[in-house]
């Protein structure tokens, strides 16, 4: 599992990388990888957790178990 989150780093740093603009998602990907590694959640709610507390953004989600994980991220639920 520690392999795959690093290939699947190493691959969106390289894409990111290749364009100015995109850069700004590096700090996004770093955080990624820290949540991943200390709560050791699925990448794709990480990268969603990762996004939102980066944006300053709540998540919304019916299913909130795995986002209830993350320290100062806002999850609320749409009913």
């Amino acid at each position: 599992m520690l392999v795959s989150f690093f290939a699947f780093a190493a691959f969106f740093a390289h894409l990111l990388s290749s364009t100015q603009h995109l850069q700004d998602w590096l700090p996004t990907l770093d955080l990624l990888g820290q949540l991943h590694l200390s709560y050791d959640v699925d990448l794709p709610d990480c990268l969603i957790a990762a996004t939102a507390l980066r944006l300053n953004l709540a998540v919304v989600t019916v299913n909130d178990r795995h986002f209830r994980l993350f320290k100062g991220l806002k999850v609320l639920r749409p009913y």
